[in-house]
């Protein structure tokens, strides 16, 4: 009975050192989780602290270069009446010089993209704003679908400018349209003159 009775009051100890050990172990734990997340939420905090102050050195520099409008005419600061944000700018630090812009085979993954303006007079006004701040026109440029502006972005993705031709004009002979093209000034006051006397495609010539 000694026996057993030792062996049952060692089991228990055994037991119980095991189950202080183990709750110690998981306090530790708990312990390392508890200073990691602290340190990770302190990350975070810092660096949301520093995203707020770029944003906001980004938006008191707009406010005092009069620059609320972002290159592309739209509002890259605001009040906050209509939306919490309308530009996001996200950067890619230490990216090398972009090369010259051109229309084939160049060096980004998305040559250009294409953005329609509602009209004729938006898209006149939209060139005058280019011009106005400074942008270079890489190619002005009629097609027989439309009349073309194509400038780039800082790291050299391409953006064009467009307005379409009425439909009549070109919906018989859409290759045709596509196809045709007149190469314009790109700089001073001739870049921004738009003739109106482009061709029509596709359409039967009136009878005598």
């Amino acid at each position: 009975m000694n026996k057993i009775f030792s062996s049952l009051l060692l089991a228990c100890a055994l037991t119980a050192s095991m189950s202080a050990f183990a709750q110690d172990q998981m306090k530790q734990d708990d312990t390392k989780k508890d200073t990691s997340n602290s340190m990770q939420n302190d990350q975070m905090k810092n660096d949301q602290m520093k995203n707020d102050q770029i944003l906001a050195q980004i938006s008191e520099f707009c406010r005092n270069a009069d620059m609320a409008e972002s290159t592309f005419g739209r509002r890259a600061v605001n009040d906050g009446k209509l939306t919490h944000h309308t530009v996001a700018l996200v950067e890619s630090a230490n990216l090398p010089p972009p090369a010259d812009w051109v229309l084939a085979n160049s060096q980004v993954a998305i040559n250009h993209v294409a953005l329609t303006m509602p009209n004729r007079e938006a898209w006149q006004k939209q060139l005058a704003f280019l011009q106005s701040k400074g942008v270079k026109f890489n190619w002005r440029v009629n097609h027989g679908v439309t009349h073309s502006v194509y400038i780039n972005d800082p790291n050299g993705y391409g953006v064009e400018f467009l307005y379409e031709m009425p439909r009549e004009m070109w919906e018989n002979d859409i290759d045709g349209g596509i196809n045709w093209l007149e190469n314009l000034p790109n700089e001073g006051p001739e870049a921004l003159i738009d003739r109106t006397d482009t061709p029509s495609f596709g359409q039967t010539a009136a009878a005598e």
